[in-house]
């Protein structure tokens, strides 16, 4: 196969591929990875066109220009890979700045006589090509592990061929009559040339698989969460409540749940607007995965009503859990349209019974009774099902401290009655 039959088929299956990841950025604008990708692909076709030019356009944009924008299209590719893996950007990266480095030192030796130009032109690509290699080694897991670790391979034959065909110009450009050198080689470079465009298409297949896992896992995050809050919906925590609770049993771990109402739901919608409504829902989501651990689950079953799983608590800690989250609730400020929004909450506290073999639904029935009990009581406050005994009711905090004063006015407000009746 001659060079000029490769670049023909180079340059079909680019415009092919540029227009199909374009076409896909386009479409996909959340995921920024991908939109790097096709950055990558518009670089890589431009600068086998600028090359396929060579002898009817100056040196300038077939060599120097062209060479820069591959440097640039390697770069693109590591900064997609970078997102799909680490999912954030930082200006001090340092494959980002070798890259950039190279390209500007590629850029002033071009102006002197030194046969090393290519190599130095090479630099930004091997920084891309070895950090892309160690990040997908390094961050590649999960859901990405298989895909980064056949991505990495091909890092590691772009690194092979790219030294090859760095090897074979670069003794052309230093043995004397390297001119001829390079017609002695040229078959040897053709066939590098090939290696190259399998290796492209592989990097494309490459971007359409972490293209298909980031869609795929944006569909199941869909599926298990509720739209407004962001928190699990109700089929999604009763999976992971039988999967808790079946753990609980082979392991003896206790698990406990808290069944949460908003207070008086229904007048802030009325007064405030059902706008107002929701955003008091999502900020009291906000607030309670800010104050729960990692492993505890929180689940939007209804308008205003939450269950939030807490597995390996103990129930009487998980008491204290729900107090404090009654308290921190009742204590948040949300600040809505330029006014303060307050809210507050009544809970409902179940433990898991191992003797019993207790069930989701009879963990769950109970933890709604106490909360109903909560509400019964007074909002703003927590009511108990403990495994073992009936339920019991936690007044708030204040109202505690509220207690003995009130026991006090009442004892002397029956003393005065009592006198009052004795014969004078």
């Amino acid at each position: 196969m001659d060079f000029r039959t490769l670049y023909i088929s180079d340059l079909t299956s680019l415009i092919i591929y540029t227009f199909g990841l374009c076409a896909l950025a386009l479409s996909s604008r959340r995921m920024t990875g991908v939109r790097w990708f096709a950055v990558c692909m518009v670089a890589g076709l431009t600068k086998t066109v600028l090359q396929a030019a060579m002898g009817k356009i100056p040196r300038f944009f077939t060599m120097f220009l062209a060479n820069e924008i591959n440097d640039l299209a390697f770069l693109a590719m590591f900064l997609g890979f970078r997102w799909f893996l680490v999912r954030k950007t930082s200006r001090k990266d340092p494959v980002a700045i070798v890259a950039v480095a190279g390209m500007l030192v590629y850029a002033v030796a071009r102006y002197g006589s030194t046969p090393w130009q290519f190599v130095i032109g090479m630099i930004p690509v091997f920084a891309s090509c070895f950090g892309s290699l160690y990040l997908l080694l390094r961050r590649g897991v999960g859901q990405f592990r298989v895909a980064a670790r056949v991505t990495a391979c091909f890092f590691a034959l772009q690194i092979l061929v790219a030294g090859y065909r760095t090897t074979i110009i670069t003794l052309g450009a230093l043995v004397p009559g390297g001119g001829s050198v390079l017609k002695v080689i040229d078959q040897r470079w053709n066939i590098s040339m090939m290696a190259l465009m399998v290796l492209d298409s592989c990097f494309v297949a490459a971007f359409l698989w972490f293209y298909m896992i980031e869609l795929q896992a944006g569909l199941r995050h869909q599926t298990r969460t509720d739209e407004l809050t962001g928190a699990l919906n109700r089929r999604a925590i009763d999976i992971e409540a039988e999967r808790e609770i079946a753990r609980a049993n082979r392991s003896g771990q206790p698990v406990s749940l808290l069944v949460l109402d908003v207070d008086h739901f229904k007048r802030l919608n009325d007064t405030r607007g059902h706008a107002a409504g929701d955003f008091a829902l999502q900020r009291l989501v906000a607030l309670l995965v800010d104050q729960l651990r990692s492993q505890d689950l929180v689940a939007r079953t209804g308008g205003e009503e939450f269950l939030i799983l807490l597995p390996d608590t103990p129930f009487k800690h998980s008491v204290e859990v729900a107090e404090r989250l009654r308290g921190a609730i009742e204590r948040e400020i949300f600040s809505y349209e330029g006014t303060a929004l307050r809210i507050t909450a009544s809970i409902g506290v179940a433990g898991y019974r191992h003797a019993s073999g207790d069930t989701w639904d009879e963990l769950r029935r109970r933890g709604d009774l106490a909360m109903y009990q909560a509400k019964n009581s007074g909002r703003n406050r927590i009511a108990a099902a403990e495994p073992s005994e009936g339920l019991s009711v936690a007044e708030p905090a204040a109202a505690r401290r509220a207690q003995p004063e009130e026991q006090l006015r009442r004892r002397s407000d029956s003393g005065l009655r009592a006198a009052s009746q004795l014969p004078s």
